[in-house]
């Protein structure tokens, strides 16, 4: 059990660091969580300083994830470092150096993926990103790769704990976007471009 608790430990902690929030504030020099959605993820970030910081950010989210799985499987060994993949996502989510706020998580996850199975990363991107042009809403494209995660992981992987975790925070993603669900049913939500 000690095992489990010291993983999402690490993940969180290392989930939690507001990349966003830094590179806006410095970049910008303001508080991000007062423009845009007020969401601190890479979509509010685009919007705030443009694609490069953009990339930048999303960048530096997914090595959360994947520094966090990398460690805790270094540590314990597997599937010790999808708990520590976990555990990231849901810091930066809930990161208590911002109050309990954060982004939405499909960075964070995207990294966790990438590092457990690049595969299941790649497919993901191109349904988020075929998705994203199709529809010209990031919310779409990405509620569309996190309902397909754990399909993908099943026929890569069948049911195993890349599967369980890609199921979890597939759902997790959803439930964070659950506003985002609600401006599309009301063809409300705005276009990325």
């Amino acid at each position: 059990m000690e095992k489990w608790i010291i993983s999402l430990l690490i993940g969180y902690l290392m989930g939690s660091v507001p990349y966003s929030y830094i590179l806006v504030r410095l970049v910008g020099g303001y508080d991000l969580r007062t423009k845009g959605s007020g969401n601190l993820g890479t979509t509010n970030v685009m919007r705030a300083l443009g694609i490069g910081y953009a990339v930048i950010n999303y960048i530096l989210d997914m090595l959360k994830g994947a520094g966090s799985f990398w460690i805790a499987q270094a540590i314990f060994g597997a599937p010790f470092g999808l708990i520590g993949g976990i555990g990231a996502t849901l810091g930066h989510c809930f990161s208590p150096f911002v109050n309990f706020k954060g982004g939405k998580g499909v960075a964070v996850a995207s990294g966790m993926l990438f590092a457990a199975d690049w595969r299941v990363l790649a497919i993901l991107l191109v349904v988020q990103f075929g998705v994203l042009f199709l529809t010209r809403r990031m919310s779409a494209g990405s509620l569309s790769s996190a309902a397909s995660a754990p399909l993908v992981a099943w026929l890569l992987h069948g049911v195993s704990p890349l599967f369980y975790t890609a199921l979890f925070t597939g759902i997790f993603v959803i439930f964070q976007h659950r506003a985002n669900i609600g401006r599309l049913l009301r063809k409300e939500e705005k276009p990325l471009f």
